[in-house]
Protein backbone atom coordinates (compact mmCIF):
# COMPACT_ATOMS: atom_id res chain seq x y z
CA UNK A 1 0.00 0.00 0.00
CA UNK A 2 2.65 2.72 0.66
CA UNK A 3 5.04 1.52 -2.34
CA UNK A 4 1.12 2.62 -4.37
CA UNK A 5 1.58 5.81 -2.77
CA UNK A 6 5.20 6.51 -2.94
CA UNK A 7 5.26 6.59 -6.75
CA UNK A 8 1.83 8.89 -7.51
CA UNK A 9 3.54 11.29 -4.87
CA UNK A 10 7.19 11.41 -6.70
CA UNK A 11 5.20 11.88 -10.27
CA UNK A 12 3.76 14.83 -8.84
CA UNK A 13 6.88 16.10 -7.62
CA UNK A 14 8.52 15.64 -10.18
CA UNK A 15 6.16 16.93 -12.64
CA UNK A 16 6.32 20.01 -10.22
CA UNK A 17 9.87 20.95 -10.27
CA UNK A 18 9.55 20.91 -14.12
CA UNK A 19 6.88 22.99 -14.15
CA UNK A 20 8.70 25.57 -11.83
CA UNK A 21 12.21 25.41 -13.40
CA UNK A 22 12.51 27.45 -16.34
CA UNK A 23 14.28 26.86 -19.18
CA UNK A 24 17.79 27.29 -19.76
CA UNK A 25 19.29 27.81 -23.07
CA UNK A 26 22.73 27.86 -25.44
CA UNK A 27 23.38 30.96 -27.21
CA UNK A 28 26.41 32.13 -29.75
CA UNK A 29 28.60 35.14 -29.23
CA UNK A 30 29.17 36.63 -30.91
CA UNK A 31 26.46 35.76 -32.83
CA UNK A 32 27.50 37.59 -36.30
CA UNK A 33 30.83 38.44 -37.95
CA UNK A 34 32.87 37.64 -40.50
CA UNK A 35 35.57 35.32 -41.32
CA UNK A 36 38.35 35.80 -44.22
CA UNK A 37 38.72 32.29 -46.83
CA UNK A 38 41.81 30.66 -45.66
CA UNK A 39 41.20 31.77 -41.79
CA UNK A 40 39.71 31.20 -38.68
CA UNK A 41 37.17 32.62 -36.50
CA UNK A 42 36.35 31.57 -32.94
CA UNK A 43 32.55 31.72 -31.47
CA UNK A 44 31.99 31.02 -27.78
CA UNK A 45 29.25 28.69 -27.19
CA UNK A 46 27.43 29.51 -24.06
CA UNK A 47 25.28 27.99 -21.75
CA UNK A 48 22.70 30.39 -19.31
CA UNK A 49 21.46 28.72 -16.66
CA UNK A 50 20.78 31.76 -14.41
CA UNK A 51 16.27 31.28 -14.81
CA UNK A 52 16.56 27.84 -13.49
CA UNK A 53 14.89 28.79 -9.68
CA UNK A 54 18.28 28.03 -8.66
CA UNK A 55 18.94 24.50 -10.29
CA UNK A 56 21.47 23.25 -10.83
CA UNK A 57 22.81 21.85 -13.85
CA UNK A 58 24.34 18.23 -14.10
CA UNK A 59 25.07 17.61 -17.57
CA UNK A 60 23.85 19.37 -20.77
CA UNK A 61 24.69 18.04 -24.55
CA UNK A 62 24.62 20.64 -27.38
CA UNK A 63 24.42 19.36 -31.04
CA UNK A 64 25.09 22.15 -33.59
CA UNK A 65 23.88 21.69 -37.27
CA UNK A 66 25.84 23.45 -39.75
CA UNK A 67 26.67 22.70 -43.63
CA UNK A 68 30.04 21.08 -44.18
CA UNK A 69 30.34 22.49 -47.92
CA UNK A 70 31.06 26.12 -46.43
CA UNK A 71 32.49 25.40 -42.55
CA UNK A 72 34.60 22.77 -40.91
CA UNK A 73 33.88 22.95 -37.02
CA UNK A 74 35.99 22.39 -33.67
CA UNK A 75 35.84 22.57 -30.34
CA UNK A 76 37.43 23.27 -27.13
CA UNK A 77 35.79 22.87 -23.50
CA UNK A 78 34.82 26.08 -22.18
CA UNK A 79 34.91 26.93 -18.49
CA UNK A 80 30.86 25.97 -17.63
CA UNK A 81 31.70 21.80 -17.09
CA UNK A 82 34.85 20.60 -15.98
CA UNK A 83 34.83 17.85 -18.76
CA UNK A 84 33.64 17.83 -22.80
CA UNK A 85 33.75 15.34 -25.56
CA UNK A 86 33.34 16.33 -28.73
CA UNK A 87 31.65 14.37 -31.54
CA UNK A 88 32.13 14.96 -34.97
CA UNK A 89 30.69 11.47 -36.54
CA UNK A 90 27.71 13.06 -38.01
CA UNK A 91 27.82 14.81 -41.33
CA UNK A 92 26.67 18.46 -40.62
CA UNK A 93 26.84 18.21 -36.62
CA UNK A 94 29.16 18.43 -33.73
CA UNK A 95 27.64 16.80 -30.88
CA UNK A 96 29.03 18.18 -27.38
CA UNK A 97 28.57 17.04 -24.14
CA UNK A 98 29.59 18.65 -20.71
CA UNK A 99 29.56 16.83 -17.68
CA UNK A 100 30.64 17.03 -14.15
CA UNK A 101 33.78 15.08 -12.18
CA UNK A 102 32.34 11.75 -10.90
CA UNK A 103 31.04 12.11 -7.61
CA UNK A 104 30.34 15.81 -8.09
CA UNK A 105 26.04 16.34 -6.89
CA UNK A 106 26.35 19.74 -5.77
CA UNK A 107 26.31 20.52 -9.99
CA UNK A 108 27.00 24.29 -11.55
CA UNK A 109 24.81 27.10 -12.67
CA UNK A 110 25.80 29.90 -14.11
CA UNK A 111 26.17 32.25 -17.56
CA UNK A 112 29.40 30.83 -18.96
CA UNK A 113 31.24 29.71 -22.01
CA UNK A 114 30.22 25.91 -23.11
CA UNK A 115 32.71 25.34 -25.23
CA UNK A 116 34.67 27.57 -27.59
CA UNK A 117 33.52 26.51 -31.48
CA UNK A 118 36.65 27.20 -34.38
CA UNK A 119 34.91 28.34 -37.78
CA UNK A 120 37.40 27.04 -40.96
CA UNK A 121 35.82 28.31 -44.04
CA UNK A 122 35.50 25.69 -46.82
CA UNK A 123 34.73 27.96 -49.77
CA UNK A 124 35.61 31.37 -50.90
CA UNK A 125 31.65 32.96 -50.25
CA UNK A 126 28.66 32.26 -48.69
CA UNK A 127 26.80 32.58 -45.40
CA UNK A 128 27.73 29.95 -42.10
CA UNK A 129 24.74 29.16 -40.31
CA UNK A 130 24.92 27.91 -36.94
CA UNK A 131 21.91 26.14 -35.27
CA UNK A 132 20.74 23.22 -33.26
CA UNK A 133 19.28 20.24 -33.09
CA UNK A 134 16.60 20.69 -30.58
CA UNK A 135 13.00 18.87 -30.05
CA UNK A 136 10.67 17.55 -27.65
CA UNK A 137 9.78 14.43 -30.07
CA UNK A 138 13.78 13.52 -29.92
CA UNK A 139 15.36 12.29 -26.31
CA UNK A 140 18.83 11.79 -28.18
CA UNK A 141 19.37 15.89 -29.28
CA UNK A 142 20.18 18.87 -27.30
CA UNK A 143 19.54 19.03 -23.55
CA UNK A 144 20.57 20.78 -21.05
CA UNK A 145 19.97 18.26 -17.56
CA UNK A 146 18.84 19.76 -14.12
CA UNK A 147 19.18 18.19 -10.43
CA UNK A 148 16.65 17.69 -8.70
CA UNK A 149 17.25 19.17 -4.90
CA UNK A 150 17.72 16.59 -2.47
CA UNK A 151 17.40 13.76 -5.45
CA UNK A 152 20.02 11.70 -7.95
CA UNK A 153 17.23 12.61 -10.33
CA UNK A 154 17.69 15.14 -13.60
CA UNK A 155 15.30 17.05 -15.16
CA UNK A 156 15.47 18.19 -19.14
CA UNK A 157 15.24 21.92 -19.17
CA UNK A 158 14.98 21.19 -23.03
CA UNK A 159 12.00 19.09 -22.86
CA UNK A 160 9.89 21.28 -25.28
CA UNK A 161 10.08 22.87 -28.21
CA UNK A 162 8.98 26.11 -26.41
CA UNK A 163 12.37 25.36 -24.18
CA UNK A 164 14.19 24.51 -27.55
CA UNK A 165 13.51 27.96 -28.99
CA UNK A 166 15.38 30.01 -27.18
CA UNK A 167 18.52 29.01 -27.96
CA UNK A 168 20.20 31.19 -29.90
CA UNK A 169 22.39 30.16 -32.61
CA UNK A 170 24.69 32.34 -34.88
CA UNK A 171 25.08 33.83 -38.66
CA UNK A 172 28.76 34.17 -39.98
CA UNK A 173 29.71 35.70 -43.71
CA UNK A 174 32.50 34.06 -45.81
CA UNK A 175 34.79 37.05 -46.69
CA UNK A 176 37.07 40.08 -46.68
CA UNK A 177 36.13 42.00 -43.35
CA UNK A 178 38.52 44.86 -44.52
CA UNK A 179 37.01 47.37 -46.15
CA UNK A 180 39.65 49.84 -48.29
CA UNK A 181 39.19 53.37 -47.38
CA UNK A 182 39.68 55.56 -50.54
CA UNK A 183 42.66 58.28 -49.97
CA UNK A 184 41.39 62.06 -51.14
CA UNK A 185 43.57 63.29 -54.07
CA UNK A 186 44.87 66.72 -52.40
CA UNK A 187 43.95 69.87 -54.09
CA UNK A 188 46.59 71.96 -55.66
CA UNK A 189 46.33 75.53 -55.69
CA UNK A 190 48.37 77.31 -58.46
CA UNK A 191 49.80 80.93 -57.72
CA UNK A 192 51.42 82.59 -60.17
CA UNK A 193 54.53 84.06 -59.05
CA UNK A 194 55.23 88.30 -59.95
CA UNK A 195 58.26 88.76 -61.77
CA UNK A 196 60.32 91.29 -60.14
CA UNK A 197 62.01 93.44 -63.02
CA UNK A 198 66.01 92.81 -62.79
CA UNK A 199 68.16 96.28 -62.74
CA UNK A 200 69.87 97.33 -65.96
CA UNK A 201 73.72 96.46 -65.26
CA UNK A 202 76.30 98.80 -67.05
CA UNK A 203 79.54 97.53 -67.08
CA UNK A 204 82.78 99.56 -67.24
CA UNK A 205 85.56 98.46 -68.46
CA UNK A 206 88.22 99.09 -65.95
CA UNK A 207 91.66 97.12 -65.32
CA UNK A 208 89.60 94.52 -62.76
CA UNK A 209 85.85 96.35 -61.61
CA UNK A 210 82.87 95.46 -62.74
CA UNK A 211 80.91 98.36 -61.68
CA UNK A 212 77.03 98.05 -62.14
CA UNK A 213 74.37 100.92 -62.40
CA UNK A 214 70.62 101.20 -61.30
CA UNK A 215 69.83 103.44 -64.92
CA UNK A 216 67.16 106.13 -63.07
CA UNK A 217 64.75 108.09 -65.99
CA UNK A 218 65.27 111.84 -64.74
CA UNK A 219 61.95 113.34 -63.49
CA UNK A 220 62.88 116.81 -66.01
CA UNK A 221 64.26 117.36 -69.39
CA UNK A 222 66.89 119.66 -70.03
CA UNK A 223 66.05 122.54 -71.63
CA UNK A 224 66.75 122.32 -75.53
CA UNK A 225 67.47 125.81 -77.66
CA UNK A 226 70.60 128.11 -78.28
CA UNK A 227 72.19 129.38 -74.59
CA UNK A 228 72.40 133.08 -74.30
CA UNK A 229 75.24 134.07 -74.86
CA UNK A 230 75.11 133.18 -78.36
CA UNK A 231 71.71 135.43 -78.42
CA UNK A 232 74.28 138.24 -77.17
CA UNK A 233 77.08 137.89 -79.38
CA UNK A 234 75.58 139.94 -82.55
CA UNK A 235 74.89 142.76 -80.34
CA UNK A 236 78.56 142.89 -79.34
CA UNK A 237 79.32 142.53 -82.76
CA UNK A 238 77.38 145.73 -83.63
CA UNK A 239 78.57 147.74 -80.45
CA UNK A 240 82.10 147.21 -81.94
CA UNK A 241 81.46 148.61 -85.56
CA UNK A 242 80.06 152.00 -84.10
CA UNK A 243 82.84 152.78 -82.03
CA UNK A 244 85.30 152.27 -84.73
CA UNK A 245 82.90 154.61 -86.90
CA UNK A 246 83.13 157.27 -84.10
CA UNK A 247 86.61 157.54 -84.35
Amino acid sequence: MKKRLILPILSILMLTCSQQAKAANFYMSPASGTVAPGGTLNVELKLNSTNTNNYNLDSAVSIVTFDSSLVSLSASNGTFFPNLSVDSSTTNELALTGTLNFGDLLGVSGDQTFATLTLTPQASSGTINLSYRCSASDRNDSNIMALITGTSDTINLLNTDTACGTNVGGSYTIGDSSTPTATPTPTTTSTSATATPKPTTVSSNSSSTSTTTQLVTPTTLPQSGPKDWLMAFPVGIILVILGILAI
